[in-house]
């Protein structure tokens, strides 16, 4: 029934009633926590949860790794190749299945995830070799120049047939644009997830020297490559996320939005796009867009979205520097810690914790959407001077998953013992991508988010900045759990969905009046892009009927060993710049100008080249952003 339909009582005898239609029932606040670097057979696989097809409400179990008998299946293996040096040594190739036991609680190494890698382990090693022959055999003098010189001028685009992994070579200034003659690759296979275990071992570095960014063809000291074929025994070593996935709703078929590490896939999780990013942005990137302020998702994001159709949001971060602050939009005033900062005691208290024990019916918590994230201990590391990430609650490989359980749970617990926020709510709890560790789905054909970037000639390019993707692929599976009273119990649901299927939720939510009392809001939301556009939505999942007082409480998480987070006693090292380290700073340099615009970034930028001065502007931006927020608070509360 709509909400303008009306139904009238019958003539006859009694006086004449007209009713308005009830609005179904919707969530009118969205929290979504994203973690890290998990697959969806390397969490759940070997759970076994068992539960009601959301769609056709049949028995099922969900897509793991256990066969018909409840077994590991030795279907699900794959191999490694030994270098020239090591046949010599008498190495022959191996095959390994999943292992029957447990997967560790702190990796020895976190599993090499970049763009290259992702097209070992889901293509094969014979793919990746071919992509880096061509990539170092690319010629370095020929540089593009002008507008004219596209290489669409001169060598014809591959075939619409060609497989996604096509790759044109690039200039040595990856993501600036800066594009050399294409050498085209030979075809490449379909996906066939064989070469996990091979990129693991050519890749491998111990968490105590993790910036070394290792290429697959780089071997180092494995002790056991089977570690990202191993899955956790879900129940046991993980019994919050167990117990929320089997009582309320987890998604089997549910895909990082690009084969891309962590900063592609979280932009996507903000932007539906990547920004034509797909590999990590350089710290030429972080110069370029630290002039900007932001990084340049032409399209939007999901902030400036809802701010646009004047939705409250608010921002919460374990972390100083959340990557949210790389977006377009985003200030201090929006990013509050997740957990009360003791060091604030002095201050107000506007943490997620504090908020959520305020809330009441007569004073409602006040933000619709909340995007949280956790600590991800990088900036930190080069502070406190241990191993990145080792502390960490993000569940990253190099800290303990149990420090990411505490944060489910906390945050789970905070919400559930507020019954006006718990009976009006959905959690989303999702990962960024799947962090090198094995999954046996496939990644489906996907739309391209249909923007574009400009390159240092003033070409508009939809391709990837590093490696010409054509995003047309989603990444590998990793987990999604959507908790609600207004979602059936012991659901597992099928449906294909990525990163932007959330947005989509969300633009679906707002449209149907959840944020505004279950009336047409004045200003309605569309997708920002084709990839969100073309996303399915999850609002299919609240039902009127699935609207209840659900009673699922959580015993405690395993408390972590604090001695397994230190794999090695050596601070990390930040020179050359990269990965998760530029998308951090580049948040703090954002946040910072914000709280204060007479900071001088491009002298801030050129100074930034060793560990010690990135620790001690880390420490420097987190005081400057929280002093400035602090008083902006204050003024709140007088």
């Amino acid at each position: 029934m709509s909400l303008s339909s009306e139904r009238t009582a019958p003539a006859g005898g009694g006086r004449k009633h007209t009713f308005r239609a009830r609005p179904p029932l919707l969530p009118k606040y969205v929290f979504v926590l994203s973690l890290e670097n998990r697959s969806f057979d390397h969490l759940f696989g070997r759970s076994g949860i068992k539960g009601k097809d959301a769609a056709t409400k049949s028995t099922k179990s969900i897509d793991g790794v256990l066969d018909a008998d409840g077994k590991i299946d030795a279907r699900y293996t794959n191999s490694y190749e030994p270098n020239a040096s090591e046949r010599k040594r008498g190495a022959r190739p191996q095959t390994y299945g999943i292992p029957n036991d447990d997967a560790p609680f702190v990796m020895p190494s976190d599993p090499k995830h970049e763009f290259e890698h992702i097209l070992c382990q889901t293509c094969g090693a014979d793919a990746c070799k071919k992509l880096l022959k061509e990539f170092k055999a690319a010629p370095s003098s020929f540089k593009l120049n002008t507008p004219a010189d596209s290489f669409y001028d001169t060598v014809p685009p591959p075939p619409a047939s060609q497989p996604f992994f096509v790759r044109y070579s690039e200039a040595t200034s990856p993501g600036q644009g800066g594009l050399l003659r294409p050498n085209l690759v030979p075809d490449r296979p379909d996906p066939d997830n064989s070469g996990f275990l091979h990129a693991y071992v050519r890749s491998f570095s111990l968490n105590s020297g993790e910036k070394a960014d290792a290429v697959p063809d780089v071997a180092g000291v494995c002790p056991d490559p089977q570690d990202v074929m191993r899955c956790f025994d879900t129940k046991k070593q993980l019994p919050i996320l167990y117990r929320l996935a089997s009582k309320f709703l987890i998604c089997d078929n549910f895909f990082s939005s690009i084969p891309g590490p962590t900063g592609p896939n979280r932009f996507f999780m903000m932007a539906g796009s990547s920004a034509g990013f797909d590999g990590s942005p350089s710290s030429g990137d972080m110069t370029t867009f630290s002039t900007i302020g932001h990084v340049p998702a032409r399209s939007g994001n999901i902030f400036t979205q809802l701010k646009d159709a004047k939705v409250p949001l608010r921002i919460y971060g374990d972390d100083n520097f959340p990557m949210a602050g790389v977006m377009k939009g985003v200030t201090p005033w929006d990013r509050y810690h997740v957990h009360r900062d003791v060091s604030q005691s002095n201050q107000p208290d506007f943490s997620l914790e504090a908020e959520l024990k305020r809330a009441t019916d007569a004073k409602p918590f006040p933000y619709n959407f909340v995007w949280i994230e956790p600590d991800y201990d990088v900036l930190s590391s080069t502070i406190l001077r241990h191993p990145m990430y080792s502390k960490g609650n993000s569940m990253h490989p190099c800290s303990d998953v149990r420090n990411a359980e505490k944060l489910v749970a906390d945050i789970y617990n905070w919400i559930r013992g507020n019954k006006s926020v718990w009976e009006n709510c959905v959690i989303f709890i999702t990962w960024d991508e799947h962090g090198g560790f094995y999954d046996h789905v496939l990644a489906p054909a996907a739309t391209a988010p249909g923007d574009s970037w400009t390159d240092l000639n003033g070409v508009s390019r939809s391709v990837g900045r590093t490696w010409h993707f054509k995003f047309d692929r989603l990444g590998t599976r990793v987990p999604c759990l959507v908790i609600s009273p207004f979602v059936e119990s012991n659901l597992i649901d099928s449906r294909q969905y990525d990163h932007c299927s959330i947005l989509q939720t969300v633009i679906d939510l707002h449209n149907r009046g959840a944020f505004n009392k279950g009336k047409t809001p004045s200003i309605k939301m569309q997708p920002w892009t084709d990839r969100i556009r073309d996303a399915a939505s999850m609002i299919g999942l609240f039902t009127q009927e699935a609207a209840k007082a659900v009673k699922v409480t959580l015993g405690a998480p395993l408390e972590p060993d604090r001695l397994a987070a230190s794999s090695g006693n050596q601070a990390p090292s930040l020179n050359p710049l990269s990965g998760n380290t530029v998308l951090f700073l580049l948040s703090a340099i954002n946040l910072h100008k914000a709280a204060d615009p007479s900071l001088d970034v491009s002298s801030l930028v050129a100074t930034l080249t060793t560990d010690e001065a990135v620790g001690r502007y880390s420490a420097q931006a987190a005081a400057a952003i929280d002093a400035a927020q602090g008083s902006a608070t204050n003024q709140q509360v007088a």
